[in-house]
């Protein structure tokens, strides 16, 4: 944990704020702040919600500690590096194992922002190319994401402008902040065929959802700014990329110690 906690202090610029370099650096201040324990506690209110709506708190303080690094685990998985392997698996198995704890059949579509602080490119460059035909000429468009995706339709992440990225302080107070002129990407979700499974799995309410790394996105449409309506029917003026995801149980599911 603390090698991944450091990955992604250093990935997403922390290294550089005042309190880490007091401290002595990313190492020292992960090993005394950012512990495995310390995370417990501080997603408790999350992990609790999930195991409330089924999910055995193993998986519950894995999928919460596993999106905070999920750059780090990106970077790994792109590259085949195996430093992060166990992690990685113990997070696609937490949300494959769960995916059908929800309340309904098939979750609303989802959305995030491409673009931006906290966005899908911040933690796969390869969403940059969604609307790109493969070179076979095909012209299928799509990717394979190596980061997990936590993606919502909470009507506050909305506005005009754009999708917020969504934000909770140490006393649980959650904040939306509209960070990026971005496009917006709406996963939809469909239920289970023969090509895998394509719904969100729902984690701590209905309007939150994940999906695991190694998941391919399909493109589907495109719609421009101003003709979409999004969920609490906000008119949001920027071009939303509609897309398709598949995932297949991973690899040794139910067989790993």
């Amino acid at each position: 944990w603390i090698e991944l906690s450091c990955e992604y202090y250093k990935i997403a610029g922390h290294d550089r704020v005042a309190s880490v370099v007091q401290a002595g650096g990313t190492r020292p201040y992960c090993e005394q702040y950012n512990t495995a324990e310390s995370n417990f506690e501080a997603y408790e209110t999350h992990t609790d919600n999930l195991v409330a709506r089924g999910w055995p708190l193993e998986h519950a303080r894995i999928i919460m500690m596993g999106g905070e690094v999920r750059s780090a685990i990106a970077r790994a998985l792109r590259e085949g590096d195996a430093c992060y392997a166990r992690m990685t698996y113990a997070l696609s198995d937490a949300i494959y194992l769960n995916k059908g704890v929800t309340d309904s059949d098939v979750p609303e579509p989802m959305y995030i922002h491409r673009t931006g602080q906290g966005s899908l490119t911040d933690d796969e460059p390869a969403w940059e190319d969604i609307e790109k035909p493969a070179d076979d000429g095909t012209e299928f468009r799509g990717i394979t994401c190596s980061s997990p995706i936590l993606c919502s339709c909470e009507t506050e992440a909305f506005r005009p402008g754009g999708f917020c990225e969504r934000s909770t302080d140490v006393s649980g107070n959650t904040s939306f902040t509209l960070r990026a002129n971005s496009d917006v990407v709406c996963i939809e979700s469909e239920p289970d065929d023969e090509l895998g499974s394509h719904a969100a799995v729902i984690t701590d309410n209905d309007d939150r959802g994940i999906f695991p790394p190694n998941t391919l996105y399909t493109l589907k449409e495109v719609k421009q700014p101003g003709e979409w309506t999004a969920p609490g029917g906000i008119q949001v003026q920027q071009r939303l990329i509609v897309v398709r995801a598949t995932y297949r149980p991973p690899r040794g599911l139910g067989v790993r110690a």
